[in-house]
């Protein structure tokens, strides 16, 4: 069971990934659908955050798992983490509420108040919007699929303690 979702997390990370590269793109992003990022991609980010909690309670560790993977996964790890940072920085100046349209007019919906912008504006604060919830849910895939290894690792290769007690 550990090795089908490590392979789901795994899956669950490329797709992302290649639905980031295109958010990043203002002239790219309206071909991405709403229900892929929030109907599929964001609530898979919490299925497999939470198998990552139950993995956690039952002691495989994400800062293990992080330390026992390969430098270049570490490096990815930390570069897409940076770049989630980077991302909702430039999104919140890009886009200082919810993309919306309302007929032939642009807004930024700012927690009720409605900014009119240009169609550019637009698509850059959409292109921000999208891409930021992309890049959290790429986190979270990553993570699971981090913690998914360790896990898999830990049961096909147990510790000659396991089973003992400090007591004994």
């Amino acid at each position: 069971m550990d090795r089908f979702w490590f392979r789901l997390s795994v899956v669950a990370l490329l797709l992302a990934l290649v639905t980031l590269v295109v958010t990043l793109f203002p002239t790219t992003v309206g071909s991405v659908p709403g229900w892929w990022v929030y109907g599929v991609l964001f609530p898979g980010a919490f299925l497999l955050g939470f198998r990552m909690m139950v993995l956690q309670r039952d002691g495989v560790k994400l800062d293990e798992a992080r330390k026992s993977s390969p430098r270049g996964a570490r490096v990815a790890f930390n570069v897409l983490g940076l770049f989630i940072l980077c991302n909702l920085a430039i999104g919140i100046f890009l886009a200082p509420g919810e993309p919306v349209q309302y007929g032939a007019n642009y807004y930024f919906n700012d927690h009720g108040d409605l900014i009119r912008v240009s169609y550019a504006r637009y698509l850059l604060g959409k292109a921000a919007w999208t891409s930021g919830f992309v890049a959290t849910a790429a986190l979270f895939y990553y993570a699971s699929a981090l913690v998914n290894r360790a896990a898999l690792r830990r049961r096909s290769h147990p510790s000659p303690m396991a089973g003992t007690s400090k007591r004994d």
